[in-house]
Order: C-alpha cells, then sequence, then structure tokens
C-alpha cells in the first residue's frame, strides 16, 4: 500500500496545481485507509481514520500544516490574518470539517514547537521538507513555496524573520530561495 496517495497527489495536481494534490493525496490517504482497514477486518474503522489524519507523518496535508505552523511562527507571534488565511484556504478546498481539523492541528503543532524545542523543531521541517522533495516535482515544490509566502504577507508586511525561514524551507525543498518572490 502507499501508492493511492500518490497517485492521487499526481492526478490532482495535474488537474489543479497544490491544491488539488493536497486533495488528491488526501483522498487517496482515505481510500488505503478504508482499504487496509477492510483487509485487517477492524471493527473499529473511524478509529483507523483519526489515527491516520492524527499520527501519520508523510501525510501531504499533515506536511502542509507543519510548514504553515512554521511560517506562522517565524517572526515569534501567531498573527490572526495568517492563521485567518491558512483557515480559508482549507475551507475553499478542502470543506469545513478540514477548516476545524486544520486549526486543530495548527494549535497542536505550536504546542509540539514549545514542547520539543527549536532544534528538534528545525529537524522536524527539515526532514517534512525532504519528504516532499523527494514526493513533488519542481513545480509543486514552487507551488508550495508561494503558498507560504501567501501566508507570511498575510499580516500585511513581511518580517526578515519570516524571509529567512521561507529561504531556510526553499532550499531544504530543493527550490533555490530565488524561487521566493515578495
Amino acid at each position: 500500500m502507499g501508492y493511492a496517495r500518490w497517485i492521487g497527489a499526481a492526478f490532482g495536481g495535474m488537474a489543479g496545481g497544490v491544491f488539488g494534490a493536497l486533495a488528491g493525496y488526501a483522498l487517496g490517504t482515505v481510500v488505503e485507509t478504508l482499504f487496509s482497514t477492510a483487509d485487517e477486518g477492524s471493527q473499529e474503522p473511524h478509529r483507523r481514520v483519526r489515527m491516520t489524519a492524527n499520527g501519520e507523518r508523510n501525510s501531504f496535508l499533515m506536511a502542509l500544516m507543519i510548514l504553515s505552523a512554521h511560517i506562522i511562527q517565524a517572526d515569534g507571534k501567531i498573527m490572526h490574518s495568517e492563521m485567518e488565511f491558512v483557515r480559508r484556504m482549507l475551507r475553499a478546498n478542502f470543506g469545513a470539517m478540514a477548516e476545524v481539523q486544520g486549526e486543530e492541528i495548527l494549535r497542536r503543532l505550536f504546542e509540539r514547537r514549545k514542547q520539543q524545542g527549536e532544534s528538534a523543531w528545525s529537524r522536524e521541517i527539515m526532514q517534512c521538507c525532504d519528504e516532499l522533495a523527494s514526493a513533488m516535482t519542481l513545480e509543486q515544490r514552487t507551488q508550495l513555496l508561494a503558498l507560504l509566502s501567501e501566508i507570511a504577507k498575510a499580516d500585511g508586511s513581511v518580517h526578515p524573520d519570516e524571509v529567512e525561514q521561507l529561504k531556510l524551507v526553499a532550499n531544504y525543498l530543493r527550490v533555490g530561495s530565488e524561487a521566493i518572490d515578495f
């Protein structure tokens, strides 16, 4: 297993860019979860889906939330306008339920960053970007970086720390910091 999510991401990416890839990946993950649950004969399919959504590190949507949380906190503040940008993006592309779940995931990620410290968080960002760079085309990674840049701009200004973190993410994604456009 594991191919349905990437196939969904590929078709979604061709049809709708980064947002299409996100939707395709999420749909592929759900399909895989349902089939693996049926194969295992589990009597708790809802529990399995919840565990997948909360704990699967290589989930594309989770990776997006990790990078979004990183950029939102890059300047040391969690701005309402940046959070609202992410909410609108989730609502527009995945529906109202994803908006609620995404906000909860972001809050957990903010807390996890505090608990684990900056060096562990930095390793997580690097690993997340490495996984994405291995699974996405250069065009998709560039679109993802553009989305993260829009999050940074959502409060009306881009702090130098946000620029620094966007450049770092760009390098981790193997896009190059020259792809950042302000």
